[in-house]
């Protein structure tokens, strides 16, 4: 339950704020009363709550439709960690229940599983260490 009035990430303009990912007021989990508003300068937010002051767990969302990660700003894909997008959990959550409608085409994967290699050595049955010699 967050105790505090949440943003939606979107900016005026209709765009996702850049700051978003890093900020506990769009990372943390509603509660169902929850309040909520949006702010309209990018990278200028009065409202910005730093993550690293909060404990948050965030997710990645894997495409297997198209064999990578979600980007940042959602779009896109990628294969690099560095370029995929973290989202808290409720969104992420969002996300994979509309993508997967008909067939299971996206997946999230917490931030520690995905930057340990344990994700994608299960999913192609290679080795951590071979995983972690491609992203070098």
């Amino acid at each position: 339950m967050s105790d505090i009035t949440m943003c939606n990430g979107e900016l005026v303009d209709g765009t996702n704020c850049k700051r978003r990912a890093n900020c506990h007021r769009f990372t943390a989990t509603p509660d169902n009363w929850q309040s909520w508003f949006s702010d309209g300068q990018p990278m200028e937010c009065d409202n910005f709550m730093d993550n690293s002051n909060c404990e948050t767990e965030l997710f990645l969302i894997w495409s297997h439709e198209h064999n990578g990660w979600w980007k940042k700003n959602e779009f896109g894909y990628t294969q690099s960690l560095n370029e995929a997008e973290r989202f808290p959990r409720y969104y992420a959550e969002g996300i994979v229940v509309s993508a997967n409608l008909t067939k299971c085409n996206e997946c999230m994967v917490s931030e520690g599983l995905a930057l340990s290699g344990e994700f994608l050595g299960r999913k192609y049955g290679e080795d951590k260490e071979e995983i972690e010699e491609e992203a070098l």
